[in-house]
This record gives C-alpha cells, sequence and structure tokens, in this order.
C-alpha cells in the first residue's frame, strides 16, 4: 500500500523578552512593544492546508483495510452474482484539525458496486487520522486494489460497448455531474441488464455525483455479453 499525503507547512515566529526588575522600566510612547503585545497582535497565519506526517497516514490506511475488504466480502456473500466483484480504488480523506475525517470520497474506483463503494467510504471516515500541523485541514491520498475472489472473472468489455447507450442518457448523466468528469463502472448480465453499478468523481464531494450516476446507469439496458456477465468503465462528462 503506498500514502500519499500533501499539505503544506506554515510557521509563526515570534520574538520573546523578559524584564528584569521588580518595577516595569517606563517607556516612552514611541517604545518597542512588549514581546507579549507582540503575540497578541500577530495575525493567525495558520493556512488552510497542514501536513500530515506520512507514517501516522500509512498506519491509519493499513489499520483500515479489513473494514474496507469486508466491505467486498460482504457484498459477495450478499449476492452469489457479485462473486467476480474487484477493482482498483484511489480515495482522497480531508481531515479536520481534531484528527477527523470531514469527508471521504473516491477519486476513482472500478469495483462496480456503490454498496461496496460507500461501505469503503465508511469505514475510511471512521477511522482515526492524524492532526494536520500548521493549518486547518489536511489531505490524505491512497489507492489500493481489491483483487477478484471468485472462481471467474467477468467479461471484459471494451467503453465502446456502452458508449451508445450512454449518449442516449447523457442528458440525466449531466444532471448527476454538473458539467464534471466521473467514471462509471457497471456489470451487465446475459440478457444485457445491469446487475450492479458503481461511479466515482474526483471533485470534493464527489460521492453525491456518484450515487446519481450508477442509479441512472442501472436503468439502462444494453447487449448481451452471452453467457457470463461483463464488466465496463465508461468516462461520463
Amino acid at each position: 500500500m503506498r500514502a500519499l499525503v500533501t499539505g503544506s507547512w506554515l510557521t509563526l515566529l515570534c520574538a520573546c523578552g523578559g524584564g528584569g526588575g521588580s518595577e516595569p522600566a517606563p517607556r516612552s510612547p514611541d517604545a518597542a512593544p512588549t514581546a507579549r503585545a507582540r503575540r497578541e497582535a500577530a495575525p493567525d497565519v495558520k493556512g488552510e492546508i497542514g501536513a500530515l506526517d506520512a507514517k501516522a497516514v500509512t498506519a491509519t490506511f493499513e489499520g483500515a483495510m479489513k473494514k474496507v475488504e469486508a466491505c467486498q466480502d460482504d457484498r459477495r456473500r450478499a449476492d452469489e452474482r457479485l462473486d467476480f466483484l474487484s477493482g482498483e480504488v484511489s480515495v482522497e480523506v480531508r481531515v479536520t484539525e481534531a484528527g477527523a475525517a470531514r469527508a471521504v470520497w473516491l477519486t476513482r474506483s472500478t469495483v462496480g458496486d456503490r454498496a461496496t463503494e460507500r461501505c469503503i467510504v465508511a469505514a475510511l471516515g471512521a477511522a482515526a487520522w492524524p492532526k494536520p500541523q500548521g493549518g486547518r485541514e489536511g489531505i490524505a491520498k491512497n489507492g489500493f486494489t481489491l483483487p477478484m475472489k471468485g472462481d471467474r472473472d467477468a467479461v471484459a468489455w471494451d467503453a465502446a460497448k456502452v458508449a451508445g447507450e450512454l449518449a442516449k442518457a447523457r442528458a440525466a448523466l449531466a444532471a448527476c455531474t454538473k458539467g464534471g468528469h466521473a467514471e462509471v463502472t457497471l456489470y451487465v448480465d446475459a440478457q444485457g441488464k445491469v446487475i450492479t453499478a458503481g461511479a466515482a468523481s474526483a471533485a470534493d464531494g464527489g460521492d453525491a455525483a456518484a450515487d446519481c450516476l450508477a442509479r441512472e446507469v442501472s436503468k439502462l439496458k444494453f447487449s448481451s455479453p452471452g453467457g457470463w456477465p461483463a464488466k465496463v468503465t465508461a468516462t461520463v462528462d
């Protein structure tokens, strides 16, 4: 597993001094202010984005992976048609000053099942994250793969196989993304019906768009892949 941590450090520097006698020395109106006065008057230079400790972020992701894997396993057990459920995931987490996840969303996912994707988001959102240093919020990013655990993988379809039907639903899909860029992944059964679908958007708060896309794509019907379900990932703009 790899963890990519982004952010920047902002350091507040202040001069500190002290008096020697029991009575403060008189100051002229033009005298320099005391160290305390300078500290009290100093502006808050804490940035919006702070740094997260890379090792701590990696440990947090690793600690959450059992719950993430359980998301996949639970869905496979719940629906035997999803025995081949698998895919690649990229995730972004916004961490508050208290070390809690303010927002988690999948910037990319080829898992193709919104229930699994929402479960992954919940698992990472419940984790305790390192507190950002030098900023009000930290950003943690990671990518991982949920391997295929079934006996037989879905048939791999090229995006061109579903381009026509997606084009017919362009207006509904565009309403989901509000003009943004997203990816949808779906499984199609032998009758051309969608077994399940998932989606991801790199935009902040992309979960709402992903829910909408998966719902709209699931209404569509495609050509039959033959005797075994197919899996396809396509871009939606």
